[in-house]
């Protein structure tokens, strides 16, 4: 079952790789150089020259952008062509080591057997400490040598493959800003003039209240009554 699918995960990718194959060669192109900058529009002059030159950088920037674009998209076709390679290289990397290592592990194991059977076969000659000495000296060093053969047959295999780091792109172009038109020209508005202020009046001004008219309470006496008073008056002097 693994093999099954390992060998359709192959076959999809192996098409993967010879579909990339027909991206022309402007693939090529790095995709993390920075954009060229686009000319930015003159801030001086009327209006109307302005909006002439915003035109002008708008253009220049459109096709710089298509460019980024462009790049871009090759350069994550590139990396979607390496990426599937690496993955086709670390399928056939483990099924070799895989079988290579059993092969090693095989030839390790039977090089060790052999010098330990040889150890024992001369066992019964080792009479002396001198011989038993010699026997387990050469049963070291078979074993070094083993293992030094093992380690060497390991690292012709190869190391594992490298994979792909994915691409890092330059931010895109900025858009030239559009001139604002001006009513008065193009020129800055004048402010207007400061609103005059009236002085504050004296307090005393301020909270004087006006004077509420007063009725006197003394009444005047009518013209008839001082003529009727008169006349008693002259009344009372005759009668004496």
């Amino acid at each position: 079952m693994v093999k099954n699918t390992r060998a359709a995960f192959k076959l999809s990718l192996a098409l993967l790789i010879s579909g990339s194959l027909l991206i022309p060669s402007a693939i090529s192109v790095q995709a993390a150089e920075t954009p060229a900058p686009t000319p930015s529009p003159s801030a001086t002059g009327t209006y109307e020259e302005q909006l002439a030159a915003y035109k002008v950088a708008f253009d220049a920037y459109k096709i710089v952008l298509d460019k980024y674009k462009q790049d871009r998209r090759s350069a994550e076709a590139i990396y979607k062509v390496a990426l599937g390679k690496y993955e086709l290289d670390v399928i056939a990397f483990e099924e070799k080591h895989e079988v290579e290592l059993v092969t090693i592990n095989e030839a390790f194991k039977a090089a060790i057997d052999k010098a330990r059977a040889d150890q024992r076969n001369s066992q019964s000659s080792a009479t002396t400490p001198e011989a038993r000495n010699t026997l387990r000296t050469a049963m070291n060093t078979a074993v070094m040598a083993a293992t030094k053969t093992r380690k060497n047959a390991i690292d012709a295999l190869g190391d594992i493959p490298i994979k792909p780091e994915r691409p890092v792109f330059a931010p895109p172009p900025a858009e030239p800003r559009k001139p604002m038109q001006n009513l008065k020209g193009n020129k800055n508005p004048k402010m207007p003039p400061n609103p005059q202020i009236e002085p504050s009046k004296p307090d005393n001004q301020n909270n004087q209240q006006p004077t509420p008219n007063i009725q006197s309470k003394v009444t005047k006496p009518a013209k008839n009554q001082n003529a009727a008073g008169n006349s008693a008056v002259v009344e009372s002097e005759f009668a004496a």
